[in-house]
């Protein structure tokens, strides 16, 4: 069944590209970008259409979504060189869905808002495996009635969808959700290392713990990533790291303690310093940090 609305998907990357999948399987009209195109086979294959620039797919659109790594990007493939933002026309929604500094989303918002575009942020959570099942966690900051137009676009993608809040409190909330993980991972992390060191066996661990209050999905994906070792990037330790960095500054910003979450800031930082920030976070397994004097 095909839906009406055409929609403008840029970032097809690990979760861009199964997100813009699903919402042609959706029904949608999808056209898509990307600054490397060999990456859109797929996308053209299964019924997406290529435009050349952001500006190119601006103009043929009435919602453009964008996920692209960090905070300049967004803002390049908007307002820069051929950038989206100069083919939309008023009363486009732009819908962000990459995760970056809620100060900044504000500060984009308040730019599209000048041209009469609106604009949701709507970071995800999930992974590449929530992205290609099409059930991301999906944290929405803006307008009530922005939010009720978009969110058949919203449930081709993800399962769990809240409106958070005004503008920015989607990426507040993400903010939330990256530093709970980072510390899931080193918990998880930890208690494998104790159950080797005590000589028992990891997989019967976790296996024993998933049926208990102790159950994760950290524990459940990640714990079987780290015991086997299998550090395939499904979120890429670089780009946790850049979201720690955004937490980080809100923590001092807003002066609350986070002695845990800089510990695991601490053995991400290390795994990208060893030049592996292109594996899974789960790599911070392959790190071992004493506590004494980590945390100043």
């Amino acid at each position: 069944m095909k839906n009406k609305t055409t929609i403008g998907f840029i970032g097809l990357g690990i979760m861009g590209l199964p997100m813009a999948l699903n919402l042609l399987k959706a029904g949608f009209r999808v056209i898509g970008y990307a600054r490397n195109p060999q990456k859109c086979e797929e996308f053209i294959q299964s019924g997406g259409e290529w435009a050349q620039t952001p500006q190119a797919v601006g103009k043929q659109v009435e919602v453009l979504i964008t996920i692209v790594p960090n905070s300049p990007e967004v803002k390049e493939v908007l307002f820069g060189q051929n950038g989206a933002a100069l083919g939309l026309a008023k009363n486009t929604l732009v819908i962000d869905m990459s995760t970056i500094s809620p100060v900044e989303s504000l500060i984009i918002a308040e730019k599209l808002e000048t041209q009469g575009v609106r604009m949701l942020d709507a970071p995800v959570s999930g992974g590449d495996i929530g992205a290609k099942a099409g059930t991301l966690s999906i944290m929405i900051g803006g307008d009530k009635a922005d939010v009720q137009q978009a969110m058949p676009i919203f449930k081709a993608m993800g399962k769990q969808i809240v409106h958070i809040g005004d503008k920015s409190a989607g990426q507040a909330c993400k903010s939330c959700n990256q530093m709970l993980i980072a510390q899931s991972l080193n918990a998880v992390s930890e208690t494998l290392h104790y159950a080797q060191k005590i000589g028992v066996d990891g997989h019967k661990v976790r296996e024993a713990l998933l049926g208990g209050y102790a159950n994760s999905r950290v524990l459940e994906i990640h714990g079987l990533k780290m015991l086997e070792k299998d550090y395939k990037p499904g979120f890429q330790a670089a780009l946790h790291l850049k979201d720690m960095h955004i937490v980080e500054q809100a923590c001092k910003h807003y002066g609350v303690e986070s002695l845990a979450t800089q510990l695991s800031q601490k053995k991400i930082e290390e795994v990208v310093k060893q030049g592996n920030g292109h594996l899974d976070n789960s790599a911070i397994h392959s790190i071992t940090i004493e506590a004494k004097g980590v945390i100043k």
